[in-house]
């Protein structure tokens, strides 16, 4: 093993384990947004709290699954790609903020602005993803078993296609004739984002 392969090895752990604490401190972080109810009865006379810690609690859940998935395989020590990830843990903790402006939300408006700006963020995650992995795929391109290559060519396409049609859905909302609708267009946005990106790849890379 030549020094440097080692130092790329060192560097790469590091990093990994470094946005593992990024990502375990913001999962952490969801649980100290709770506000403490005046009556312990207000948390079941008002459930919303309860979906905005499961659905946030999810997300980021989901964000480290393909974080890990692309240092498992295909991660490449790179200045972009370091770049790149920094960029995506900035991504994660932004999704957790946003997620609690959008439930301090009181009107409509309000929660039309806090919602687009979640879908951004989570489309900025996704495309830098689809970034990281693909630039792994090309950075070992020589030694990268089949297997590896298809299932990082799927993740990233997924990925990519979720970061698009998240857009889109913001784009949507700006629509006058579209604004009432702007709370539910965003929110199915995500689930219909990957469920298109997981068909594109099935049309572009092909079956697991």
């Amino acid at each position: 093993m030549t020094g440097a392969h080692h130092g790329d090895e060192h560097f790469v752990h590091r990093l990994e384990a470094f946005s593992d604490i990024v990502i375990g401190f913001t999962l952490a972080q969801i649980g100290a947004t709770l506000v403490l109810p005046g009556h312990a009865g207000e948390l079941v006379s008002n459930p919303w709290w309860l979906f905005t810690f499961i659905w946030t609690f999810a997300i980021v859940c989901l964000m480290w699954w393909l974080h890990n998935r692309v240092f498992r395989t295909v991660f490449a020590p790179t200045p972009g790609s370091v770049v790149a990830n920094f960029g995506l843990l900035a991504a994660i903790v932004l999704l957790v903020y946003l997620a609690e402006v959008m439930a301090h939300s009181t009107t409509l408006a309000d929660e039309v602005v806090a919602q687009r700006m979640y879908d951004v963020a989570l489309s900025i995650a996704c495309a830098l993803i689809a970034l990281l992995t693909w630039t792994g795929v090309r950075y070992h391109a020589a030694t990268l078993e089949p297997l590896f290559a298809n299932r990082a060519a799927r993740t990233a396409t997924v990925n990519a296609g979720a970061a698009v049609t998240l857009l889109l859905a913001v784009a949507a909302t700006f629509v006058p004739a579209l604004f009432e609708w702007s709370p539910a267009i965003l929110g199915l946005g995500i689930p219909f984002g990957f469920f298109c990106g997981r068909t594109v790849a099935s049309q572009l890379v092909g079956p697991r």
